[in-house]
């Protein structure tokens, strides 16, 4: 039987073997195309909890800029009780703070015009003798006004001196202004008194009975001519009472910072009796300004711990801020340490004219004191040097290391020359001399002219012993705050606040140094937390060298401790203190 042999044809063999090759290579696209998914899933996953982790350290960081936030300030008292440690909790444990020091409830009315014009018709006489003591209540004195109170303000003393030479005025036009008499000045005589104001003193002010008042604002102060001017207006403000029993007036007693008002308080005592019976309340700006009321001094009638109407302004600007378009043009270091869109434009700006980089070189604000400014010189300088270099301020690293001083406008000529003294020693590659930057004279005029507050965008670390400037900068986010407790300066600060430390150091909420060498390690933990916050430097060495923290020391970490404090102790200073002051003058009004 023949055998029949099947030709398999080259086509046929050459189609199957091209069809396996297709399915496996239609299986390993299949494959790989699975892999991909499951790749790009673990990335959306990963950045989608990067997002709400930042989110989160972002709400942590700015939530004393909210209504209604739950942190507090920690107290004086439970610092001494704690050896001087911080008694705030760490940021997982700020959700407690709220039991401990609740902050104070916002008036009835959230809404601060709703609040004002509960007080339609209402007549306020308000008393200020300095800039610090008139800061403490022009926000409430202006709201109240909006909402249609007849409202009136004396100002005496620096104040009265700054409207004559018009370099201070009221904001409202519906506010009547009321001067103190020069010397050799009668009340017809108005000729050195800005148009519309009255020349009265404040006996004649606070006594007038053809212009009766039915609150009486008086704001504390630090100064002596402050202290004897508020102490009058409180003595002549309970003569008032006594006189007109039956149409009392009240008396609110405001405070800007903690210990300002010790000095009034014992005026009080010592010429008009028990302060208690000649003021309705006392308004505290936090819970440290309340502790040490009630510590120092033999006040015993009520306090209010309502904020500082003198921040509402600036924080609410900046939540308004914040909330506008530009903040991604801010680099990522400088957005993570507070600055806006507007205060980086700003900055560049200005840094152009000190002929500072306005990212790589490192510019420290120092506000003067009126005492001990040389010191604070002397060791902000040393730490300069150590840090950037002895002699060339860095530049020969390609970067700048400068320090800017602005004087107290009180500090004596023996202090002002000591700190010209000390900026002599600092020599010229780490001093900023404003007057001889080569610029126009306008533009000189224009730097010369402004307040501590308004560099804080320009500057990096911001150093000065217990002045408000150090304030100003926390309110902001600032992360190099630093006090700086040179021994010159804590001498005075316990003798003026009668405490052994600052309040924002014992709370660990602001860094602190004692000389030169602790504000180099500041520079240094400031300086590396901005590079490790930055995500196009965060895994590159530093600029300034080889240098590494200290073992076990992490920046970034650590100025997030600081910041968490920072926000339970400024929570009271949300931008309603004002409201809650409108508040208490409604209630002292239904009290009568």
């Amino acid at each position: 039987m023949p055998v029949t042999v099947r030709r398999i044809s080259s086509h046929s063999l050459t189609g199957r073997s091209s069809f396996k090759g297709r399915w496996r290579v239609g299986c390993i696209l299949i494959i790989q195309l699975v892999l991909v998914l499951i790749y790009l899933y673990f990335i959306y996953s990963s950045s989608l909890k990067s997002s709400t982790t930042l989110r989160h350290h972002r709400e942590v960081r700015h939530s004393s800029l909210n209504l209604g936030s739950s942190s507090a300030s920690p107290s004086s008292s439970d610092s001494k009780a704690s050896g001087g440690q911080s008694t705030v909790p760490s940021q997982s444990q700020l959700g407690r703070a709220h039991d401990a020091h609740p902050p104070p409830p916002l008036a009835p009315e959230a809404n601060a015009e709703a609040a004002a014009r509960a007080l339609a018709g209402v007549r306020i006489k308000a008393v200020a003798s300095d800039t610090g003591s008139w800061n403490s209540v022009e926000a409430v004195v202006g709201l109240a006004a909006h909402g249609g109170a007849a409202v009136s303000v004396h100002f005496s003393g620096a104040c009265a001196r700054l409207v004559r030479l018009k370099r201070l005025a009221l904001k409202r036009a519906n506010v009547q202004l009321v001067i103190e008499e020069e010397e050799g000045e009668d009340d017809r005589d108005t000729s050195s008194a800005p148009q519309g104001a009255l020349v009265q003193t404040l006996d004649e002010y606070v006594s007038n009975a053809d212009d009766p008042h039915d609150i009486l604002l008086v704001a504390a102060s630090a100064s002596a001519e402050g202290t004897a001017a508020s102490q009058r207006a409180i003595c002549l403000g309970a003569e008032v009472m006594r006189r007109a029993p039956r149409t009392p007036s009240v008396t609110l007693f405001v405070e800007d910072r903690y210990a300002s008002a010790l000095a009034t308080i014992a005026k009080v005592e010592s010429s008009c009796g028990p302060s208690a019976d000649r003021m309705y309340a006392f308004l505290a700006a936090d819970n440290t300004a309340k502790d040490v009321l009630i510590a120092h001094s033999t006040y015993t009638g009520r306090v209010d711990v309502v904020g500082a109407p003198m921040y509402d302004e600036g924080v609410r600007q900046r939540r308004a801020a914040a909330r506008g378009a530009g903040a991604s043009k801010v680099p990522a270091a400088l957005a993570t340490d507070g600055l806006l869109a507007d205060e980086w434009r700003r900055r560049g700006v200005l840094r152009k004219m000190l002929r500072m980089d306005p990212t790589r070189d490192t510019l420290v604000l120092v506000a003067g004191q009126t005492t001990g400014t040389a010191q604070i010189v002397d060791a902000v300088c040393h730490g300069l040097k150590r840090f950037f270099g002895e002699d060339s301020g860095g530049a020969a690293k390609g970067r700048l290391g400068k320090l800017l001083l602005l004087e107290h406008p009180r500090s004596p000529p023996r202090d002002r020359a000591a700190a010209a003294a000390a900026r002599a020693r600092c020599t010229a590659t780490h001093d900023v001399n404003l007057t001889n930057l080569g610029l126009a004279k306008e533009d000189s005029a224009a730097l010369l002219a402004m307040r501590s507050e308004e560099w804080l965008p320009v500057a990096d670390v911001v150093a000065s012993g217990y002045s408000t400037t150090n304030f100003y900068a926390m309110l902001q986010n600032r992360t190099g705050v630093v006090y700086m407790a040179v021994p010159e300066i804590m001498h005075q600060f316990r003798n003026d606040k009668h405490l052994d430390m600052m309040p924002e150091v014992a709370a660990g909420a602001a860094l602190s140094a004692t000389d030169g060498d602790e504000f180099s390690d500041i520079l240094e933990l400031v300086l590396w937390s901005r590079w490790l916050f930055d995500p196009k430097t965060a895994r590159l060495a530093p600029w300034w060298g080889a240098e590494a923290m200290a073992p076990g020391v992490d920046p970034i970490r650590r100025l997030r401790e600081v910041a968490g404090k920072r926000d339970a102790l400024l929570a009271v200073h949300d931008g309603s203190a004002s409201v809650r002051v409108i508040g208490v003058m409604r209630e002292a009004l239904h009290a009568r």
